[in-house]
């Protein structure tokens, strides 16, 4: 049965013509129940709220003039009661900062239209602010579900202020579809080119385009797919693997000897006054001559010059090589010192900007991190390996408080590794990097524009970048560590 009527329909004829006036006992002032509330700066989209609540309670017509004022009762009482009522709906869907500042009226159309003129401004500049907030519309960290969302309300916000009658001809669908495709173009542009590059080139390249609804959902799809294989629990064995091993069971990568790790390693962190005294007072070993097994065995002594870097810092001492030429590995004679230390290739691109220095007191690296601007890459943040644990490095460059896009590498299960970094260089920046590890590569990250440059030594593994940056990041270069011995993998 259906819900009684505050106003009961007369008898005569005109029932229907005045049912927009009659209201069930659900059609209170607080019953409009709108999600929307009108402040300074969303007209459009509350006003487009509010009129579809009315159209759909059949009031419509008391805010834009077509139900005229009635010249007798009972008509006139009905009219009357009616507008005191909506105009009741539409101040409860006002913010009340704004609500205090409404003259008030009993008269919704007066009221409508006093609210249009105060609030709904010239909408070209805000129409223009969506175009280039949705162009610019990217994932930066989020879910693809939260990003979807972000992006679904710069839609609708937009579609709320084109004035562009519906159509509905034979060309209507067309439309429809084209401006569906140019949303699906628009959706994967923003998505991490790293994780989803292998899916957004399948969607892409099929004729015609999938709908957005269906393309969100292989998205989605993906999402779950990365996200399930990044969790993969380790081992009980592995777990092991990290727990600090003991001392005559350490192994430093640095200097390739036993007995202590790169965190307690002297040629790092420079060697103490008593080791210079106990270096002075030590018997010499070994036979022949020379007194040591490092002459006998070709390898040069190591001389004061080389072991005093508690006097200075280990990046200008003898022990951290500096190679212009990446993929040189010559030497005369011996072992190579590129073979036992940390190689600092200097870094390349432009000449502006602050130097900055990550060092080469890292195991590796375990991510990296950029955000992408019109004039190349903004910022970069390189986390790394220390002792099989995460490191978190500091964000080099400018706008870098969020990330567009990031290469994880699995150094935990895999054993993987940084082989090399390809860089593309343009007009003073550095626009995009390619990731090498020893087990995959990433897709371009940032632009493919310019120039290339690549941060590589054969055989070595890179654990720490040093470069240059300030709004951009303008140069880039990297230490490079020998590979850990069979069976002494750091990570």
């Amino acid at each position: 049965m259906s819900e009684p009527n505050i106003a009961i329909s007369p008898p005569d004829e005109g029932t229907s013509r005045r049912s927009s006036t009659y209201f069930k006992l659900s059609d209170i002032p607080g019953s409009l129940n709108s999600t929307v509330l009108l402040r300074e700066d969303n007209y459009t989209e509350w006003s487009t709220n509010i009129r579809n609540l009315l159209q759909e309670k059949q009031k419509i017509g008391f805010i834009d003039g077509s139900v005229p004022k009635p010249l007798t009762n009972p008509d006139l009482a009905l009219w009357i009661a009616t507008n005191c009522i909506i105009v009741g709906w539409i101040l409860k869907a006002i913010d009340p900062k704004v609500r205090s500042t409404v003259a008030y009226t009993n008269d919704p159309c007066k009221l409508w239209e006093s609210l249009r003129r105060r609030f709904d401004v010239n909408n070209r500049i805000r129409v223009h602010e969506l175009k280039a907030m949705i162009s610019s519309c990217r994932q930066e960290g989020q879910s693809v579900k939260d990003y979807f969302g972000r992006l679904s309300k710069l839609w609708e916000e937009l579609q709320s202020y084109k004035s562009t009658p519906d159509c509905s001809c034979y060309a209507a669908k067309y439309i429809e579809k084209e401006k569906e495709d140019e949303r699906v173009h628009q959706f994967l542009m923003g998505l991490h080119r790293n994780g989803f590059g292998s899916i957004r080139l399948s969607i892409i390249s099929q004729d015609p385009l999938q709908d957005l609804n269906k393309v969100y959902s292989l998205v989605i799809e993906e999402e779950q797919r990365f996200q399930a294989a990044k969790s993969k629990e380790l081992k009980p064995e592995q777990v092991q693997q990290h727990v600090r091993p003991q001392r005559k069971d350490m192994y430093c990568s640095h200097c390739e000897s036993r007995g202590h790790d790169t965190e307690k390693c002297y040629a790092i962190h420079g060697y103490p006054e008593s080791w210079h005294e106990r270096q002075k007072n030590k018997p010499p070993k070994g036979r022949g001559r020379h007194g040591t097994r490092a002459a006998r065995s070709g390898k040069s002594i190591i001389s004061q010059e080389r072991v005093d870097v508690s006097q200075k810092s280990y990046h200008t001492s003898l022990n951290l090589q500096t190679v212009q030429h990446p993929e040189s590995t010559s030497h005369h004679g011996g072992t190579s010192d590129l073979n036992r230390f940390p190689i600092k290739m200097e870094a390349k691109g432009g000449n502006g900007g602050i130097k900055w220095d990550d060092g080469a007191n890292h195991e590796g690296v375990s991510q990296i991190y950029i955000r992408e601007g019109r004039g190349g890459i903004e910022s970069i943040k390189f986390d790394y390996v220390k002792h099989a644990q995460p490191i978190a490095g500091q964000i080099h460059g400018g706008l870098g408080q969020s990330f567009t896009e990031w290469f994880d590498l699995n150094y935990t299960y895999e054993h993987e590794y940084l082989k090399s970094v390809k860089c593309f260089f343009d007009e003073g920046t550095i626009q995009g990097l390619v990731i090498k590890t020893n087990l995959r590569s990433s897709t371009h990250m940032g632009c493919i524009l310019g120039t290339t440059f690549k941060l590589k030594v054969k055989n070595k593994k890179i654990i720490g970048f040093h470069g240059s940056s300030d709004k951009n990041l303008y140069s880039l270069g990297a230490y490079f560590a020998p590979l850990s011995p069979p069976g002494n993998l750091n990570y």
